[in-house]
């Protein structure tokens, strides 16, 4: 009875840690920049080191922020206290009410400082406004995970923008959850339910097992 409760906790504890891995959007290269241009028109088109843009680095003109990372990319993140993304984005369908962030697959941290007013050309190519966020990088000794979020008027939140500095970041089931303001909207909808529904339905496998074990004994 005990061999078998034990195989269920590590098929659900298995299970979960599946999914908490998947929640990585681009798993094989985390350096590379992960876009969702399905569910939002956007353009990331400066990138800030410390309060410096890229322009000002000597990194080229304003624009394809993401080329310019691949192409002046860290190798470390320690001299990093923070990383500014700046650009526009809109949602296809509804309206970005904030922008923010999360670091390491952390909770999003929503600050309306980073929203900015969008001009017309802006508007016309689906822009909701544009976007400054300023992520805290802390000097970060390890890879870090950056992921920028859009809230929608609705309440739903949507990531947007994934891409890890200082190297290949790997989720480490071990890893402490980083200490930001929570928020109770779950990130991309469906994704958080999903999941539990997915865990759900492997304890129960797990737990029918059991009652069917104890039965033939």
């Amino acid at each position: 009875m005990k061999k078998i409760l034990a195989i269920a906790i590590v098929v659900v504890m298995t299970a979960a840690l599946c999914l908490t891995a998947s929640a990585i959007h681009n798993p094989d290269d985390t350096t590379t920049v992960w876009f969702d241009r399905e569910t939002l028109n956007i353009s990331w088109d400066t990138i800030y080191v410390n309060g410096v843009s890229h322009m000002d680095l000597g990194w080229g003109n304003d624009g394809s922020a993401h080329q310019v990372l691949a192409a002046n990319y860290p190798a470390s993140a320690a001299d990093i206290e923070t990383f500014t993304i700046r650009g526009w984005a809109g949602l296809k369908d509804g309206t970005v009410a904030q922008w923010g962030y999360k670091i390491n697959e952390g909770s999003p941290v929503f600050d309306d400082g980073f929203t900015r007013d969008a001009e017309d050309p802006v508007k016309a190519a689906g822009g909701d406004a544009r976007f400054e966020i300023v992520v805290p990088v802390n000097n970060s000794a390890e890879p870090i995970l950056i992921t920028a979020v859009a809230k929608g008027e609705d309440g739903n939140v949507y990531d947007f923008i994934e891409f890890s500095l200082g190297g290949q970041y790997v989720a480490k089931a071990d890893d402490p959850t980083p200490t930001q303001p929570s928020d109770p909207t779950p990130t991309n909808p469906g994704t958080a339910d999903a999941s539990v529904i997915a865990i759900a339905a492997v304890a129960c496998i797990a737990l029918a097992g059991v009652v069917v074990a104890k039965k033939v004994r």
